[in-house]
């Protein structure tokens, strides 16, 4: 059976409801996309999609969930969209600290997939747990929308989606 695969009528309401959160994952990032290249703008903070694609890098390939392994391959592919559009956008609007953002960014995803590793080895499962992460985003995008002083990259479906 594959990760993407289920019977509909034996599946457990826990395993549905990861399916229905993995499938409204995708269209968020996917809704996401969309506003960022309709506003010119980037729609998750910096930090926020570093932290994505490390967690998207770790959980399907070294963490053992089965059920959300198809799902954690389609996001890290479009966390990696995210997160092109987002070094594009935000080099217009900041062009002289373009330069430091590769290695500023490949050294954030290594340190925080390093800190998973840890965290998984000696189950303290701070930050292998879902709930963390999210908490930290959700404070980065309210950090973002005031910094910002629009909404640019933001809808009410993608503030919705976040919430799932």
């Amino acid at each position: 059976m594959t990760a993407f695969s289920f019977d509909i009528v034996n599946i457990q309401p826990l395993n549905m409801l990861k399916h229905i959160c993995g499938i409204l994952w995708i269209a968020t990032y996917l809704l996401v996309l969309r506003r960022g290249y309709l506003d010119n703008s980037y729609g998750i903070p910096a930090v926020a999609i570093l932290m994505n694609i490390a967690w998207e890098i770790y959980d399907p390939f070294f963490a053992n969930h089965s059920i959300m392994k198809g799902y954690g391959i389609v996001w890290l592919i479009l966390d990696i969209f995210i997160l092109r559009q987002m070094i594009a956008f935000h080099n217009k609007k900041r062009p002289r600290e373009s330069f430091k953002l590769p290695t500023v960014y490949v050294l954030w995803i290594m340190t925080y997939f390093i800190l998973l590793f840890i965290d998984a080895h000696y189950q303290i499962r701070l930050l292998t747990d879902a709930f963390f992460q999210n908490a930290i985003m959700s404070l980065l995008f309210i950090q973002m929308i005031i910094s910002r002083k629009d909404i640019s990259g933001q809808s009410l479906y993608i503030a919705v989606g976040d919430n799932v």
